[in-house]
């Protein structure tokens, strides 16, 4: 039931079904602990062990054999404000680093829902206009409305501007989630039907990120690719081409 959130916490997978099965049992010693979960002996002592290491389970002192008790689940939250204060007083340094030694020109490759999110959370980081061209309202995707929500939210609060030439072919379904999502900070255009296409441009800043595998009606999984180029040069001819393309296309 909880198992991958817990490995996503940084629990391992006998870590994480150990841990389960004392919070739905209470004690238990290791050989009840072995039935229940499958897990060699000896692997449930190694685990236990490291659970009992890292404040998320405890002996039972007395107990005529080792057994063992899990802490409150409130620990993990303890425990990412903990890494949450370590990283934020290193981070300043970390970020300086990272800006000193930043490529001014190249190509990167993401994939997926936190690819997606990377790119999220650099439009935001250059809190620069973005200009789009073939948009297929992945931002405002009903199965995705949260992040898009937030990170709309997110754009209003820094007066981050969107200028959209969406695919004709979406146009009843983007206008009602544009609403859904309450965008505002968004002039946008339709492409003839005709240019159409299954793939996504967004230009922003010395950014251009291109998608392939983006849909509206589908969820952002691993079929969602991104090539993003950071390129000042490349940024400026692909505005270029935008605003050529926005002054030839339908107004809304």
């Amino acid at each position: 039931m909880f198992e991958l959130t817990l490995q996503e916490l940084g629990l391992s997978p006998n870590e994480a079904r150990i841990y389960e099965t004392l919070i739905e049992f209470g004690e238990a010693s290791v050989s009840s602990i072995s039935k229940k979960t499958n897990i060699h002996r000896r692997n449930v002592y190694d685990a236990i062990g490291r659970l009992v290491d890292k404040g998320f389970a405890t002996p039972v002192i007395g107990a005529k054999e080792n057994k063992y008790m899990p802490v409150e689940p409130n620990k993990f939250l303890e425990t990412l404000e903990e890494k949450k204060e370590k990283l934020q007083k290193i981070l300043p340094s970390m970020q300086s680093l990272f800006i000193n030694h930043k490529a001014e020109e190249g190509i990167y490759i993401y994939k997926g829902l936190e690819g997606m999110k990377n790119i999220l959370r650099d439009i935001l980081r250059m809190g620069q206009t973005v200009y789009t061209i073939g948009g297929k309202g992945i931002w405002s995707n009903p199965l995705s409305l949260s992040l898009s929500e937030s990170f709309v939210k997110e754009t209003q609060r820094k007066n981050i501007k969107f200028c959209t030439l969406f695919d004709l072919n979406i146009k009843e379904d983007a206008i009602k989630n544009l609403k859904t999502i309450k965008q505002t900070n968004i002039e946008y255009r339709f492409l003839p039907k005709k240019y159409s296409s299954s793939a996504v441009i967004d230009i922003y800043g010395n950014r251009v990120a291109i998608y392939t595998g983006a849909s509206l009606h589908e969820t952002i999984e691993e079929s969602v690719t991104i090539f993003l180029m950071m390129s000042q040069n490349l940024a400026d001819s692909y505005r270029q081409w935008f605003q050529f393309m926005w002054g030839r296309c339908a107004a809304k």
